[in-house]
């Protein structure tokens, strides 16, 4: 890693930890709308910060990055559990696939035919990008703690201390904000809902299942707020091939072999977001259900 890489990656660190401070501290003289979009915007980038130190920056030491990174600024989950599930995504053998892919936002026929009609439909308006943007970080949550539960109920005393730290670092996070004099409800709607649903409208468009692997990951080129919001990880295909490459180095490979890659991933591919919710506000991109099990 080069210097200036790591000078970048620390002081773009230490820019969200300030932007978010002086969010919260003076949020409530500014405009509803405005802090929704800010609060939003550095929630969601502190995400995508997460997700470069899971893959070995800004540093090469992992407690070091785990430090950095490991306030939970949009109260979603507790670091080392996104670490280790996205890692497992990584790893799959099938991406998209239910039971290997922890990141898979499909059902199995089984888990879909046993919702109710209310639930069928909750799930199907999800899987548009209105639906995903508007209820999928609460639906998104409910799965997340419903599985983790199952673990710590069962006797995971592992799980039980991370969720215990987060818990803590939650109540923490509140009680700041509401001694800073935002109240609760405002970060609420105008840092976490819009945070979570940020990084979903991102992951909506990630991935789709293909028999061919190459053609189950997307390249969106995004705009420069776009690409500073996910930290490149728009150009996913890219990441996908490989991991540890610098998020900073992902427009330049994929420009340099730009016919190549739509080739290799059957073009799945978006100019930018703007496309994509012109496209899908209303549509489905893909049906709840796995292909491998639609019938």
């Amino acid at each position: 890693m080069s210097k200036d890489t790591f000078i970048f990656d620390i002081t773009l660190g230490v820019g969200i930890y300030t932007c978010w401070l002086a969010l919260v501290m003076y949020g409530d003289s500014l405009p509803l709308a405005a802090l929704f979009i800010l609060g939003g915007y550095i929630s969601g980038l502190h995400g995508s910060f997460q997700h470069i130190a899971v893959h070995g920056y800004p540093t090469r030491c992992e407690w070091f990055n785990t430090l950095l990174v490991y306030p939970p600024l949009s109260l979603y989950y507790p670091y080392p559990t996104y670490r280790d599930s996205h890692l497992e995504h990584h790893r799959a053998d099938v991406l998209t696939d239910v039971e290997s892919d922890p990141e898979s936002i499909y059902l199995t026929r089984e888990q879909f035919d046993h919702l109710g009609q209310f639930g069928k439909w909750l799930y199907r308006f999800n899987f548009t990008l209105a639906g995903r943007l508007l209820i999928g970080p609460f639906i998104s949550l409910f799965h997340l703690w419903k599985s983790e539960l199952k673990f710590i109920v069962a006797g995971d005393t592992q799980r039980l201390r991370i969720w215990s730290i987060h818990a803590i670092w939650c109540a923490g996070i509140l009680m700041f904000v509401q001694l800073s004099g935002l109240p609760v409800w405002k970060f609420l709607l105008c840092f976490v809902y819009p945070g979570i649903s940020l990084i979903l409208f991102r992951s909506y468009t990630e991935h789709r299942w293909s028999p061919a692997q190459d053609e189950r990951s997307l390249i969106v080129e995004g705009s420069f707020l776009t690409r500073l919001l996910y930290l490149n990880n728009n150009y996913h295909w890219v990441h996908h091939e490989n991991p540890g490459l610098p998020w900073r180095m992902l427009p330049e490979v994929f420009n340099q072999r730009k016919n190549e890659i739509l080739r290799r991933n059957g073009n799945f591919y978006y100019r930018g977001y703007s496309d994509i919710l012109k496209r899908l506000w209303k549509d489905k991109l893909i049906d709840p259900v796995h292909p491998r099990q639609a019938h």
